[in-house]
């Protein structure tokens, strides 16, 4: 359990995140929708590899996942469809 693959998981979320939001634009702009298919599909891929960087912060920083899910209980007050994810937290 190191900072350094803390700080590397996070730095891992940020990239992937502006990936994805960067491909969702490109399938917004697709012509044919069977490319922005595709390009949405590779976007989704990119959603995985953030929530792999969850981890990877989850399992170096003992402070972060107390975090996320204070995040998500006060997410799920203004969002109720993910109240589920916060019932079950504890479980990841």
């Amino acid at each position: 359990m190191t900072e350094k693959d803390a700080a590397l998981g996070r730095r891992l979320m940020i990239d992937e995140l502006k990936t994805t939001n960067l491909y969702e634009q490109m399938a917004d702009e697709a012509d044919d929708e069977a490319t922005a298919d595709v390009i949405r599909d590779v976007a989704d891929e990119e959603k995985v590899h953030t929530g792999e960087g969850a981890a990877i912060v989850a399992a170096n920083d003992p402070r972060a996942k107390p975090a996320m899910k204070e995040g998500v209980k006060e997410a799920a007050e203004h969002i109720p469809s993910i109240q589920d994810v916060f019932d079950h937290f504890d479980e990841y």
